[in-house]
């Protein structure tokens, strides 16, 4: 934390000694103080942000030759502050800080007084808070130079990568300058939907002329393709058509879902996992039916640690979750969302599962476990949301049209902004971060 002393001192209340001067007062007694009062004690958390602290202290000093006064922090930062009081015993100061709400924190302070011969008098402590703010309370938007659409994002503690239509890979260290990174010729893609960080290395997927791909990166920059549907002449005897929507790493594994159709069938849902993003392993083939609405599928995939709950479209063209403890076996779930045709996006976070659909009431579902589940019960019917992503007290999800928050998923509030990067969201540990043709940071 950093503290930086910027208004004058101010003399609320003095008492003089006899004869308006130290000479006839006792010069070797140190001062003391109490009666420590500041506001405000704590703030949200602003990326670059200060807040200013107003306090007051009583002070004595029999020896009326206070000249100094010290504030020191749990952070490192030590101040020191002139504040000459030649031939005043005692009074009120008043004076004002500037603290840095850069980064969440509880936070410790102690402030004292010297004068003039070195004499220190007792400290007195306070404590300052920075809270997380994930309220969403206010956006900034970042322009981007191309005309690119995003439609994926992670973020590893270092880099952002971004990922959008056409294949376009973007990175940024602080989600403010963006760099365009080109893939190698050889990789082609329509688009990719979605990326993730497993600790070592970046996965992102999508698909290429209905060949599903994912491509791998050390550095974000410098990507290789590490699985595509195979290549086909023969229409009799190619492989399912494969597109890949979501990827996650759930701790021990990539886990990417998406949808397969062979000629002549009904598609199913595509699912891929690896240990490290080389070698890709699919599971359950063929065996979970999906519906083809925007050629969704299994549209998405969260992991609790303990279990992994897919989003999507079920055959029967209704909006459907399935669990599953390690990705090779997957059940349905009952879904209370009467009318609900697709479910997009899904996220894990302080309440359990929210899953976000189509629109209209009800719009969502959550459930603490994956197993059972509730629909959101808000009167006014819901944008239809495009992702969500979960904060440390609230998620937030984003639309074409709007941003909403919630606590637990069953009410939601509008979040203030006219532009709501609706195709996809983090939360990067001090912000939430959202994507589309531009970027948008809060707060």
């Amino acid at each position: 934390m950093n503290w930086r002393y910027t208004l004058g001192f101010l003399i609320l209340s003095a008492l003089t000694a006899c004869g308006g001067g130290s000479g006839g007062t006792p010069a070797d007694v140190a001062p003391s103080i109490s009666n420590l009062h500041y506001t405000p004690t704590s703030a949200l958390q602003s990326p670059g942000g200060v807040v200013t602290l107003t306090g007051t202290i009583d002070f004595s000093d029999a020896g009326a030759n206070v000249s100094t006064l010290h504030l020191s922090t749990s952070g490192g930062a030590v101040l020191t502050v002139a504040v000459p009081l030649p031939g005043v015993t005692q009074g009120t100061l008043q004076g004002d800080f500037s603290v840095s709400v850069d980064q969440t924190g509880h936070y410790t302070f102690e402030i004292w007084l010297e004068d003039s011969a070195g004499h220190t008098s007792n400290h007195l402590a306070g404590t300052f808070d920075v809270l997380v703010n994930d309220s969403a309370s206010s956006w900034r938007e970042i322009p981007l130079e191309n005309s690119d659409i995003l439609l994926g994002a992670a973020w590893n503690g270092s880099l952002y990568v971004a990922v959008g239509q056409g294949g376009v890979v973007m990175t940024s260290a602080d989600a403010l300058t963006w760099t365009r990174q080109q893939l190698p010729p050889t990789i082609q893609l329509n688009q990719l939907s979605s990326v993730a960080w497993s600790g070592s290395i970046w996965a992102a997927v999508g698909y290429s002329a209905q060949k599903a791909a994912i491509v791998t990166s050390a550095d974000g920059v410098v990507w290789s393709v590490s699985y595509q549907t195979a290549d086909c002449s023969d229409p009799s005897t190619c492989p399912p058509q494969q597109a890949l929507a979501k990827i996650i790493w759930d701790g021990t594994q990539f886990v990417s879902v998406g949808h397969e159709s062979a000629p002549g069938s009904s598609p199913t849902a595509l699912i891929m996992t690896s240990p490290d993003g080389v070698t890709w392993t699919q599971r359950a083939t063929g065996a979970i039916p999906v519906g083809s609405d925007e050629g969704l599928g299994m549209a998405s995939v969260a992991s609790s640690g303990s279990v992994l709950v897919a989003a999507g479209q079920a055959a029967d063209g209704t909006a459907a979750v399935w669990t599953s403890p390690d990705a090779v076996s997957w059940t349905r779930q009952g879904l209370p969302l009467a009318g609900q045709r697709v479910l997009r996006d899904i996220a894990w976070g302080p309440s359990g599962f929210v899953a976000v659909g189509w629109g209209g009431s009800p719009a969502t579902a959550s459930s603490a476990d994956g197993l059972s589940w509730q629909a959101n019960q808000d009167a006014v019917p819901l944008s239809a949301m495009n992702a969500i992503a979960a904060g440390p007290t609230k998620y937030l999800a984003v639309s074409n049209t709007s941003i909403e928050t919630t606590a637990g998923g069953m009410t939601w509030v509008p979040s203030p902004t006219t532009r709501p990067c609706g195709n996809a969201v983090l939360w990067d540990g001090r912000r939430w971060v959202s994507f589309a043709a531009e970027v948008c940071l809060s707060p």
